[in-house]
């Protein structure tokens, strides 16, 4: 019977302020056991925690990783393993957005140029881009004075909105053996499809023996004028329908080749990743440079 009082509190005597402190007191001690002792306990001495698996212990294990991590990651948030995460009020969370400080090339502004008789804006043209057939002539080479790559009548132009043309050159119309398949990795056009590249050559008729090693043109010499050029043209070989009357013809890049339009040598569209014939009859400002990626 004096226990069954003991056990229901009867005959305590009333808690005083004190006890009440002391007991509180108590118990914080108890549950703020410092974390690291339970790390310790879980992952052994501090020479010996987040030892890979591979040394015998088990995920989960004493010395294991998987133990390790969770333990550290509980004495990081100062939490006991297995305590319920308090999530903090959205005042403790919400960060006012910083102002970048980093190196940013500002947005070129787009002010087309106006376009006197006889030129074109590629402000004008369309996106999706549009595809106009032309009739002026059209050579590509290696070099200046180097045997024609391709010469025609008939090229196709690709004009989209701040691009300035790209010129794509029939098969039938490029000299045998100008053309190795590249082993550029194929990209993607939103418009037109899957690019394959191909590395430009000399036609098969104007090789001659090849030249002593260091001499221009000599095999293996990538600096001779007559030298292949790797991914200097590309087709589209599957195209989209809407695009379907290119297949198998040939785009040069005019930054590896010598091109021509009517005479007139094509300067290549700035940047180095598309490939626009820019030439005096078109009217930027073309997209390419520094600021334009997002015109």
């Amino acid at each position: 019977m004096v226990q069954l009082s003991s056990s229901l509190g009867v005959g305590r005597p009333h808690p005083t302020a004190e006890t009440a402190a002391e007991d509180a007191r108590r118990t914080r001690a108890e549950h703020a056991r410092p974390v690291a002792q339970e790390v310790e306990a879980q992952t052994g001495p501090p020479g010996e925690r987040g030892r890979s698996t591979r040394s015998g212990a088990r995920a989960g294990e004493p010395g294991g990783r998987r133990t390790a991590v969770l333990s550290w990651r509980a004495l990081v948030s100062g939490r006991r393993p297995g305590e319920r995460r308090r999530l903090p009020g959205i005042a403790a969370v919400w960060r006012p957005r910083r102002a970048h400080t980093g190196s940013v090339t500002p947005a070129a502004p787009r002010q087309p140029l106006p376009a006197g008789p006889g030129q074109e804006s590629v402000w004008d043209y369309p996106r999706p881009p549009a595809l106009v057939r032309s009739d002026r002539l059209v050579e590509v080479r290696l070099s200046d004075d180097g045997p024609l790559l391709a010469t025609t009548r008939r090229a196709w132009r690709v004009l989209e909105t701040s691009h300035p043309p790209t010129w794509y050159v029939p098969r039938e119309d490029v000299a045998d053996g100008v053309l190795g398949l590249s082993d550029a990795p194929s990209t993607g056009c939103e418009w037109k499809g899957r690019a394959t590249y191909w590395d430009v050559d000399e036609p098969t008729s104007s090789r001659g023996e090849p030249g002593a090693p260091g001499e221009p043109g000599a095999s293996g010499d990538e600096d001779g004028a007559g030298a292949p050029r790797r991914a200097a043209a590309w087709t589209y070989e599957e195209p989209t329908p809407r695009f379907r009357v290119l297949a198998g013809a040939v785009a040069f890049s005019p930054s590896q080749v010598v091109a021509t339009v009517d005479g007139e040598r094509v300067r290549p569209q700035e940047g180095g990743f598309y490939g626009g014939w820019v030439t005096d009859d078109v009217v930027g400002p073309f997209k390419g440079g520094p600021g334009t990626w997002g015109w």
